[in-house]
């Protein structure tokens, strides 16, 4: 009769045992899913009412410079690297077209040791930055507008330098794009510019999302 009753009493104990290790799970399991964070939060932008702003660009630029780099007329060294805003509108927006939404394109830069080899600082690095309604062709930029022309970078080292601010709308339901293309370039002078050689410039384009009427 006694044993009967450990055996119960030991069957209950188990039981017991079982149950809170099922609930102990069920409750981690809750934990790590809500704690997710990633999967959570893609979901619930997929979801709800809201519009889509990506930024998105190439890597980095980089223009290393050796002594065969210079000479009289072997032309200049490029680097191009090409940016993109995406908008994508809400179609439950009770209004016919989204909200602007400001951003500012900047050059990020790494590294850049070059400096001037002119007594009067010529220009040798030099950016250029264009824009587009549509992507970039190689062979045609005709549908391009040239924002900054050769601004002078030669010996600037700033982290994080302004380049240009907009604003970006879409209708309803519909995707906005602006395509930018930014060259940097180091200007061949057909001059003695040793010392140059064995310099480095290495650099980002960031885009980043601003308050609109901010300056």
């Amino acid at each position: 009769m006694n044993m009967v009753r450990n055996n119960k009493i030991v069957l209950m104990i188990i039981s017991i045992a079982t149950l809170f290790v099922a609930v102990v799970a069920i409750s981690f399991a809750y934990f790590t899913t809500t704690n997710g964070g990633t999967s959570t939060t893609e979901l619930l932008i997929q979801t709800s009412p809201m519009d889509s702003l990506i930024f998105s660009s190439d890597e980095q630029i980089t223009l290393d410079v050796y002594e065969n780099n210079f000479g009289y007329g072997d032309g200049d060294m490029i680097g191009i690297a090409y940016s993109n805003v995406e908008l994508t509108a809400s179609n439950s927006n009770k209004a016919n077209t989204s909200i602007p939404y400001c951003y500012s394109v900047k050059l990020n830069i790494l590294e850049n040791n070059f400096e001037y080899t002119t007594m009067d600082h010529t220009p040798e690095l030099v950016l250029s930055l264009y824009g587009s309604d549509v992507p970039f062709d190689d062979d045609d930029d005709s549908n391009s507008v040239l924002l900054i022309d050769e601004m002078d970078i030669t010996t600037e080292t700033t982290d994080k330098i302004e380049l240009f601010k907009a604003a970006i709308s879409a209708p309803s339901g519909e995707t906005a794009h602006k395509y930018f293309k930014t060259i940097i370039k180091l200007n061949n002078l057909d001059t003695v510019q040793d010392e140059n050689a064995g310099k480095e410039f290495v650099g980002s384009i960031v885009i980043d999302k601003t308050v609109c009427g901010e300056r």
